[in-house]
């Protein structure tokens, strides 16, 4: 099947995410605060590029320089040059995809996007900029060095991936080889460092370097590892830290008590040292910080982008406290240990004492990083979440508006537009406060294993524990590439079991008791719509999925077909006028006839086998429902073929008024409005991000 281009829509949905209103009933140095961890936070989103691929750093650079110019001026000499005005529309929806995704591939699927237009109508845009008079000799260079890499979208060059196998990947040279970048994972665990904020370059094949993100520069380390030469160098990325440091530095005064203060302290220390272990300092001081009115977090924090799953990408937020919706969210929290008791697994898998997190709804105020999600529960170290606790935030302002849902009956879709908020708000509250929450991972520790060995029973053997976790061994570490999916996949199945509970729903949702039934049936049919639906995220050629929570997604869809009995059905038919389509269908009759009990089961594995480590049979369980047939390559066809425009995103901007007064700005629901408020938040060449470009570039080049 040849499919479409992939290009930004120009009719994609814009999702403005619109905090202004709760800006501005912070105090004054709520406002500062928030302003300078805002200034932190996006200067650190620039390694984001490096992380994705080769040239989007360069593609930064290249739109940084070509929007200094008002639109209203570029749009006038492109025509001018012949540039059609449907094409220059097209390139400013690229350009925008660029900045939003913090490079030219979707940061939620990992696939390219590229631009709408041909070659020479994209060259003739860029000549017709004042940047290119005014930088014809950078601009020139960078064009040369990336052009192919904009248009080709075939091959490996079609999706994020590991070099020489799949695609290409910003946290590895170019020539990396997967084997030996497990062999450097090994290395790290004997070192007892993380790999957390890395990138590995090869110069040859025997030799590596381990780049580090810090400020300051350390005497080169080298190592000698089973054959391998490995340099450690540090002060990766330290130009973009430096000045996050600076903004943290300018917010220390403004924070609103002592865990914030050391929370701000921790992380200065981090990214000065480059040591992880000052960043989980950070993370304890903010799990402490229970209720602030302005909330915030930054570092290398998720896994996804990595192939590897073990290196962190870059993101950064401040958000402001919806409190009434927090308070609802808060009663949830108070009964969370009580419905976990009603867990399928048995109690002795659950953890000895659970940790009330702090779970607040928030406002989002800026989301410095590739992609904004609706709900986050961190930190993600296991030691802290296991015995310290964690934080669950519900971003209720980004929260996408639905209009049209494919392959459902009129009814059914109608009914999931009215019940999506309640929906969505319940399925992220289970997500991350239950799901992410719940479980315990039995492990070796300083004083012994943290069970009891002689008397735990295994319910799926009936027989006592034979794995678990060794002293040096994370969950990520022993689960690798299949600890992302997995871990989304187990958190939804968990929250689509206790939508299915009633005393869970009316907690959170209290006003919605009387249409529990109907609220419970479209969660059901959501999930199973959104498992059909993930099938744009596998790609055929490597026969992989490009996106953890839709692996997570269409394996929980697979087992629900499994339970058998009529209860789920996909099935492809025809339109009126003979188009394919699909009839998606959950009998609502069936739910805890059949759905629920093969959920329960389902769920029980999945714990089993996190907590015990057995690897083994969790990938064969897993992947054996991941695995896309050919009838479901024929599903996809047409979902790729009738999908819908994905969103875009458009944020507010925090500026300082002369020295003391923090103004919020917001923009024109556009593409144009997207690429301002980039350019406020970068009105500037960085030279330093050109200079670090250039350093590794002849490595990285895909």
């Amino acid at each position: 099947m040849q499919e479409k281009k992939p290009i930004i829509d120009l009719d994609s949905p814009i999702l403005n995410i619109k905090c202004g209103d709760e800006f501005f009933q912070l105090s004054h140095n709520e406002k500062l605060y928030s302003y300078y961890f805002y200034t932190a936070a996006w200067e650190g989103a620039k390694i984001c590029y490096f992380q994705r691929s080769y040239e989007s750093p360069a593609l930064f650079i290249l739109f940084q320089l070509i929007y200094q110019q008002p639109i209203s001026s570029l749009k006038a000499a492109a025509l001018a040059k012949g540039v059609t005005e449907d094409d220059f529309n097209r390139i400013l929806a690229y350009s925008a995809g660029v900045f939003l995704n913090c490079g030219n591939f979707k940061s939620f699927g990992d696939t390219k996007f590229v631009p709408d237009v041909n070659e020479l109508m994209f060259q003739t845009f860029v000549e017709a900029s004042k940047a290119y008079e005014n930088h014809k000799a950078l601009i020139d260079e960078i064009l040369s060095s990336i052009k192919h890499q904009i248009f080709d979208y075939s091959g490996q060059y079609k999706k994020l991936g590991f070099p020489n196998e799949d695609g290409f990947s910003g946290y590895y040279s170019s020539n990396m080889k997967k084997a030996e970048a497990e062999k450097i994972s090994k290395f790290f665990q004997v070192l007892n460092l993380s790999e957390l904020n890395t990138r590995i370059v090869k110069i040859d094949e025997k030799e590596f370097i381990l780049l580090v993100a810090s400020v300051n520069m350390k005497p080169t380390q080298t190592h000698i590892f089973d054959d391998l030469k490995i340099r450690v160098v540090y002060g990766d990325f330290s130009a973009f830290l430096r000045r996050l440091v600076q903004g943290l530095t300018k917010a220390l005064p403004f924070a609103s008590n002592l865990n914030q203060k050391n929370m701000l302290k921790s992380y200065i220390e981090h990214f000065m040292s480059g040591d992880v272990e000052k960043h989980k300092e950070s993370q304890r001081y903010w799990v402490k910080d229970i209720g602030p009115i302005v909330e915030t977090n930054l570092g290398f924090i998720e896994t996804y982008l990595d192939p590897l799953q073990i290196r962190a990408e870059f993101e950064g937020f401040i958000a402001v406290v919806n409190k009434k919706l927090s308070e609802r969210v808060g009663i949830l929290v108070d009964n969370a240990e009580k419905l976990l008791e009603q867990s399928p697994w048995p109690k002795d898998f659950e953890k000895d004492k659970f940790l009330k997190p702090d779970f607040t709804s928030l406002a989002v105020l800026a989301f410095a990083s590739s992609g904004t999600p609706l709900g986050i529960n961190i930190p993600n170290y296991d030691d802290i979440r296991q015995e310290e606790g964690f934080k669950n935030v519900y971003l209720g302002n980004c929260l996408p508006k639905l209009k049209k849902i494919n392959f459902l009956s009129d009814i059914d879709a109608d009914l999931i537009l009215k019940y999506f908020e309640v929906n969505s708000l319940q399925k992220v509250t289970f997500h991350e406060l239950l799901g992410h929450g719940c479980g315990k991972l039995f492990q070796e520790t300083e004083s012994g294993l943290n069970f009891d060995i002689n008397t735990v029973i295994n319910p799926l053997t009936g027989s006592k524990i034979t794995s678990y976790y060794k002293s040096n061994e994370t969950w990520y570490q022993k689960f690798g590439p299949l600890s992302n999916p997995y871990e989304e996949c187990r958190a939804d199945s968990v929250a689509l079991y206790f939508c299915s509970i009633k005393e869970a729903c009316e907690i959170l949702t209290p006003e919605y008791s009387q249409h529990f039934e109907d609220i419970c049936y479209t969660s059901w049919l959501g999930f199973v719509h959104n498992g059909v639906s993930s099938l744009e995220f596998y790609v055929p050629e490597h026969q992989k999925w490009g996106q953890a929570h839709c692996k997570g997604r269409f394996v929980i869809l697979k087992m629900l077909l499994e339970a058998g009995k009529g209860f789920v059905q996909v099935n492809k038919t025809k339109t009126h006028d003979g188009k394919d389509w699909l009839n998606i269908t959950v009998d609502r009759k069936k739910i805890y006839e059949v759905g629920f009990p093969a959920l329960k089961n389902f769920l029980t594995k999945m714990m089993v086998y996190k907590s015990t480590a057995d690897l083994e049979n969790a990938t064969k369980m897993f992947e054996g429902y991941a695995a896309v047939d050919e009838y479901f390559l024929e599903v996809r066809r047409i979902v790729v073929e009738n999908k819908q425009p994905r969103r875009v995103e458009l944020q507010g901007h925090l500026w300082l008024d002369g020295k003391t007064e923090v103004k919020y700005k917001s923009f024109d629901e556009n593409f144009e409005g997207i690429i301002e408020s980039y350019m406020r938040r970068y009105p500037h060449f960085d030279q330093e991000m050109w200079d670090l470009w250039r350093e590794y570039r002849d490595f990285n080049k895909s």
